[in-house]
């Protein structure tokens, strides 16, 4: 009986158990019956188009940077003759977009590009029409950067101004100015708003400290016979103004160097440095504490802190003035663009570069020479055999293609060449008439002096010109 009892108690539990169970099923079952277009209908309608696009589309890849596009799918390009300042500048160029994408850039000439598929990133001249074309608006200092359908030239008026051309256009690469390598871009850098007041353009308009009681004779402003006396054994004795006319004027200004041309100087001895942004400058000293008002300004209004040059752009540069005798002028430091043109059918220009790795004569040099017209200038700087060399880059110059010739007969007639010189003449003979005559009895025909009016003075009272052939 009691085991009886037991099942039909355990029978009742299960039955209980189960009814349970369906009564809590029945909520479930009926909901899942329901169409799914009626459920949630206002939290499906409040999610943004954007967010559900973006989970039932595929993710949009993200745009490259510039200075990845160009690792990716440009070659640099140079010209084949390109010089050696532009073939570094390209990889330079090269290593700085190396350093933002870990990739190489492929440098080539444009002669061996005929069969490459990737976009052409110009440096410097090459002959792709987009070069030629911009190379038509730059002077010697000027720089462009042109984006144009793709293309990138990268040009300057110069080698010097290419380098600086190749330096910004990688600043602009790494904070941002390029954001877009499809869009049209041009960047045009023009020297001349530096230098439009220049003395270089308005020589006319100056009066020397010493007009009012020296006037030079005819023959001692004679350009042609300044040419002739340079390499003639005897006659009168020819003097390089050292920095210019420095008693009058700050050394290596244009001031000076006007002065001294004015006085009949038959060269003037210039001193040339580099500034950060690769513009040829005159300064003797790689600093700039003894010549300029620095002192006063370093560290002013985003003016650098240290003294050294080639630590400033020539446009912080115009921020300093020269000092004469320590005390401060008005006075600017001048660029040998400016000072090439006061020389022009003067003077011969005696080049002291102090940088002088970094200037090549035969095309930094050569390129200021040519666009100013001051080619024959440089004749007592650099000799017969640069001249003739120089020649051969334009043998369509006919002025100076008969200069050439001149002076090669001018040789050939005294049997030399250029008259013997030195600077230790100032120290070893004196700066003073006697000097001067002591050192040409002892054959040092041109002399070095810092007195470049008593040399005048004296020359005007004592000596005579020497007759043209």
């Amino acid at each position: 009986m009691r085991r009886n009892h037991k099942k039909r108690l355990i029978g009742r539990l299960r039955i209980l158990t189960l009814a349970a169970f369906l009564l809590l099923s029945l909520p479930i079952l009926f909901s899942c019956s329901e169409k799914p277009s009626d459920v949630d209908t206002e939290a499906s309608e409040s999610i943004p188009a954007d967010v559900t696009d973006a989970i039932t589309e595929p993710e949009k890849q993200e745009k490259l940077p510039p200075i990845s596009i160009i690792a990716n799918e440009y070659y640099l390009i140079h010209g084949k003759e390109a010089p050696e300042k532009v073939i570094s500048a390209a990889k330079n160029l090269k290593s700085e977009i190396y350093k933002g994408t870990n990739k190489f850039l492929l440098i080539c000439s444009d002669a061996q590009t005929a069969t490459l598929s990737k976009k052409e990133l110009l440096i410097g001249e090459t002959n792709r029409k987009e070069s030629i074309e911009a190379a038509k608006s730059l002077n010697y200092m000027d720089y462009t950067i042109r984006i144009e359908n793709g293309k990138i030239v990268i040009l300057g008026g110069s080698p010097l101004a290419t380098v600086q051309a190749a330096r910004v256009f990688s600043e602009m690469l790494n904070d941002g100015r390029i954001d877009d390598l499809d869009a049209e871009f041009v960047y045009d850098y023009d020297f001349d708003r530096f230098i439009e007041n220049s003395l270089a353009y308005n020589s006319d308009s100056f009066v020397p400290k010493w007009a009012d009681d020296f006037t030079p004779p005819a023959w001692m402003l004679d350009y042609e016979e300044k040419l002739y006396a340079m390499t003639s054994p005897t006659g009168r004795i020819t003097a390089s103004s050292h920095r210019g006319d420095v008693q009058n004027y700050p050394e290596n200004s244009l001031e000076a160097i006007l002065s001294a041309i004015m006085l009949g100087a038959d060269m003037i001895e210039i001193d040339i440095r580099l500034t950060k942004d690769n513009v040829m400058v005159l300064m003797h000293d790689d600093t700039l504490t003894r010549t300029t008002d620095w002192k006063y300004k370093h560290g002013k209004n985003g003016l650098p802190n240290t003294p050294k040059i080639e630590e400033w752009t020539y446009e912080q540069l115009c921020e300093l003035r020269l000092l004469n005798q320590g005390k401060p002028t008005h006075y600017r430091i001048p660029t040998l663009y400016e000072a090439a043109l006061l020389f022009r059918g003067r003077a011969q220009i005696h080049f002291d570069c102090k940088v002088s790795s970094l200037i090549d004569r035969n095309t930094d040099v050569y390129l200021l020479a040519e666009e100013t017209g001051t080619k024959e200038c440089f004749y007592y700087s650099f000799g017969y055999d640069t001249m003739n060399l120089w020649l051969s880059y334009d043998s369509e110059d006919k002025e100076f293609d008969s200069f050439v010739k001149k002076i090669k007969l001018y040789h050939a007639q005294s049997g030399r060449s250029l008259r013997k010189s030195k600077f230790a003449l100032l120290a070893e003979y004196g700066d003073h008439p006697n000097g001067w005559k002591a050192a040409a009895n002892d054959g040092y025909m041109t002399v070095y002096t810092d007195k470049i009016e008593l040399f005048c003075r004296f020359s005007a009272a004592k000596q005579k010109p020497i007759p043209l052939p």
